[in-house]
């Protein structure tokens, strides 16, 4: 998917600015569909004309439940941001499958910045707890150079 935003400042006239989130995934089922190998490639980019600028708190950012998930929310914050994810998805039982994940990712002044060299990494394990095919809750445990966390959400992944 591809989604462009953009933010016009109304009232200071300080803060109009583009934003561009994209994002591919491919999903890889086998062994009767019970396993998937799930992999995600995204980017967020933002950019703003002479004179404006993109508020801190409307930056991309990474860390938390969802985004490299090893760290805490809004750990790492500029004006674009990368990151690549893939995850083994297996059936447990009715309702729920297990998830061991990899990710990594990058935020960077400039979008020119947005490789893989000198990337944050975090990994881990967890459990999906499915509703009608639909995940309903995620359990993670989430493993960085900043440590561990434990992450309890009623969100699903991407």
């Amino acid at each position: 998917y591809a989604t462009y935003t953009r933010y016009w400042d109304q009232n200071l006239g300080r803060h109009t600015f583009h934003r561009l989130d994209t994002a591919i995934e491919q999903y890889f089922p086998y062994w009767n569909k019970t396993h998937v190998l799930a992999l995600r490639l995204g980017t967020v980019m933002t950019w703003a004309n002479e004179g404006q600028t993109v508020p801190f708190y409307l930056q991309p950012t990474l860390g938390g439940n969802d985004y490299l998930r090893g760290f805490a929310r809004y750990r790492f914050y500029d004006q674009n941001t990368i990151l690549a994810s893939a995850e083994h998805r297996w059936h447990v039982f009715s309702g729920g499958y297990a998830a061991a994940f990899f990710e990594m990712g990058k935020v960077a002044p400039k979008a020119s910045q947005l490789n893989f060299h000198n990337v944050e990494y975090t990994g881990g394990i967890g459990l999906r707890f499915t509703l009608r095919d639909a995940v309903i809750m995620r359990i993670d445990s989430a493993v960085s150079r900043e440590g561990l966390r434990f992450i309890w959400t009623f969100s699903d992944m991407w």
